[in-house]
């Protein structure tokens, strides 16, 4: 992939302009490296790290750009994103291509069928089952299989009204776009989903406009339901604060000055939202060495739902390893995101909080709700998933929020059966962990799945937070 020259290009043009955060990912489960390689990176690309059971990250400040990349697998073998059906060639080689900033190349859109009974198709001769869902079907996982052919094409023929249909397939419980697709939309996870036009009558609805105008936090516009990011100052007297914090014994000691004086902030408020009444907020958390905001794509849309606001930080670029990536550093970017929540909006200070997160992000649920408790906050919650250990009294130990009332927060404890990484055995044993160390009012709670978050038992658990703190 010839791109040396291209990426001297960029860097001049990209000179003196504002850059953006940008996060990449990648699902692959037998590699051992990988990296991705654009216009952006040196010709052996910028090396990703893995962040789940076969997911791999790697987060980069680019200025706005329409910028091509592919993924370098074990130093050898590169690969498209199946992720983004948007395509650019750079130097003679095509690569898949990603929009940053107010820079945006849309593809060809494609043109409505007449055929009121199109066949989708997949692509994926390894698979072992495949499923269509979308609006078509209420998003069901298992109402439309796709059958394979010798070539190990999966295919599966509908019947539709006129009409726009957003969809997605399911191979082997990954949800992934049609890559043969070009027309796609917003999927509220940070991702997109592929959009079927059938007849010539349907037009894309409007995007949902507040009732009360236009919601601002500063300077920056609040779109709702949406996941809204923007940068606030880092205060010197919060990262001082921080680096007072006892530590776990695995925890980096913070550096005088921080790399950044600024914090990456991620909020998503609810449809009718208005600054000045009372919400609940969830305060999310990813796991190590990777991006709180990027993963707060996978709850934003489903706690707006239910009427939460969410919220998560980060510095501005998450490296492939952090070694300020620790309770301290964590809190540092939240305390700030929620001080400058509360001078512009007032009525704040007094939301009931939950903490949350998979994997890693539920362990530091624990440490960030005794955070939450020690500086006063109402802590109705800790939503934690994917975990197979109590970290809640790991924080109530380290911070001394007040053990009574912390004890009493409600624990939504969720798992998925078929998690190779936390399975059912060790989330059993966890369970009993916090219910030997006091903690009554854990709801202990599987669902059909693997190492992801089920967006269901979000908005159950949420709703839970809510209900028990009326008693």
């Amino acid at each position: 992939m010839r791109l040396v020259l291209t990426v001297l290009v960029v860097f001049a043009a990209a000179a003196g302009a504002q850059q953006l955060p940008t996060t990449f990912i990648h699902n692959d489960s037998t590699a051992t490296s990988v990296a991705v390689v654009g216009e952006f990176t040196k010709p052996d690309g910028l090396p990703m790290s893995r962040v789940g059971a076969g997911q791999w990250a790697r987060s980069v400040m680019l200025a706005p750009g329409y910028y091509g990349y592919r993924f370098l697998i074990n130093g050898k073998d590169f690969t498209l994103d199946p992720r983004t059906p948007a395509h650019k060639t750079v130097d003679g080689v095509e690569c898949s291509a990603i929009s940053v900033g107010n820079a945006k190349t849309a593809p060809a859109p494609v043109k409505p069928t007449v055929n009121n009974e199109p066949t989708f198709r997949f692509n994926g001769p390894n698979a072992q089952a495949v499923f269509v869902a979308g609006e078509f079907n209420q998003w069901s996982n298992t109402a439309n299989p796709m059958q394979k052919d010798a070539a190990g094409v999966w295919t599966a023929t509908l019947a539709f009204k006129p009409g726009r249909y957003q969809y997605k397939y399911i191979a082997d419980g990954q949800w992934t776009q049609d890559t043969n697709n070009p027309e796609k939309a917003d999927d509220t996870f940070g991702g997109f989903n592929s959009v079927l036009i059938v007849g010539g009558s349907a037009t894309p609805a409007a995007p949902p406009v507040p009732a009360s105008g236009s919601i601002r936090l500063g300077a920056v516009e609040i779109r709702p339901g949406q996941r809204n990011e923007f940068e606030v100052p880092l205060p010197k007297e919060i990262w001082t604060e921080a680096m007072r914090l006892p530590r776990p014994s695995a925890d980096a000691v913070l550096p005088p000055e921080p790399k950044a004086n600024v914090v990456h902030v991620g909020l998503c408020v609810p449809a009718g939202f208005d600054p000045g009444k009372s919400y609940p907020l969830l305060v999310i958390s990813s796991t190590l060495n990777f991006s709180c905001v990027e993963h707060l794509g996978l709850y934003y849309a489903h706690a707006a739902e239910v009427g939460w606001v969410t919220l998560a930080a980060d510095a501005p670029e998450i490296p492939a390893k952090q070694p300020d990536d620790s309770n301290a550093y964590r809190w540092a970017m939240i305390n700030t995101a929620l001080q400058y929540l509360h001078a512009q909006w007032p009525a704040s200070k007094n939301w009931p909080v939950a903490a949350g997160g998979f994997s890693g992000g539920g362990a530091r649920s624990g440490y960030v709700g005794a955070l939450l408790a020690k500086s006063g906050y109402k802590l109705i919650g800790m939503w934690m998933g994917g975990i197979n250990r109590d970290c809640a009294s790991w924080g109530l130990h380290l911070y001394h929020p007040p053990q009574t009332k912390f004890e009493r927060t409600p624990i939504y404890y969720s798992h998925g059966n078929k998690d190779p990484i936390c399975t059912p055995a060790m989330a059993e044993q966890g369970f009993h962990e916090f219910k030997q160390n006091g903690y009554r009012r854990v709801r202990d709670v599987t669902y059909d799945g693997a190492h992801d978050p089920s967006p269901e038992h979000i908005k159950l658990g949420l709703k839970w937070f809510v209900e028990e703190a009326k008693d």
